[in-house]
Formats: structure tokens, C-alpha cells, sequence
């Protein structure tokens, strides 16, 4: 089974400093942020497809590309509007948020 702590430590080991500084230039605060590519991301989220409650476990985390791959697989429509505000909330301070806005319903 997977689970939250499982992609972590896959994220961790796919990260790379210089994605990581990438990053870090549009916005990212470096401390949240492995370096994954976004296509290394995709592929996870193929692994991990329709786990509602681990994209919430993934969410929760706090690092981008957790919560990246957490908009990717949660079903908006299972979600409250709490959270989904909360959300939408957590990645607006970024200046590159991975498009989080977008999937969770947001302008």
C-alpha cells in the first residue's frame, strides 16, 4: 500500500538541487520543495490515482510538490468547501504554485 510517507520519500530521492533553485527563483520557498520535475510528478500521481484521502495526507505535508501531486489526485467534488478554500488559500502566497488554482475550481 501506499502511502503519504512512501511518496515522500520517492519525491525526496527524485529531487535535484538544481530544480530545487529552478524553483526557488519563481517563488518557491526552499525549504518546501524537494526539486521533483513535474514529469516525475505526473508519473506519481498515475501511481496513487482516485486516494482521496492520501492527497489530503499529501496536502497536509506542506511540501510543493506533495501538494502539487495532492491537487492532482483529489476529486474536488468529495471535498468541502472548507477545504478546498483552504487549499486554494495555502498555495495563493506562491508565485509558482503548479496551477493549483485551476484544478481546485479557483480563478
Amino acid at each position: 500500500m501506499i502511502t503519504a510517507q512512501s511518496v515522500i520519500d520517492t519525491l525526496k530521492a527524485k529531487g535535484s538541487e538544481k530544480t530545487r533553485i529552478t524553483y526557488a527563483r519563481h517563488g518557491m520557498p526552499m525549504e518546501r520543495t524537494f526539486g521533483v520535475s513535474t514529469a516525475d510528478m505526473k508519473a506519481i500521481q498515475k501511481t496513487i490515482k482516485g486516494q482521496q484521502e492520501l492527497a489530503y495526507e499529501l496536502y497536509d505535508t506542506g511540501m510543493m510538490e506533495a501538494m502539487y501531486i495532492a491537487g492532482l489526485v483529489a476529486d474536488g467534488s468529495q471535498m468541502t468547501r472548507a477545504r478546498l478554500d483552504a487549499w486554494a488559500e495555502g498555495a495563493a502566497g506562491l508565485k509558482h504554485d503548479f496551477g493549483i488554482h485551476g484544478r481546485l475550481g479557483r480563478d
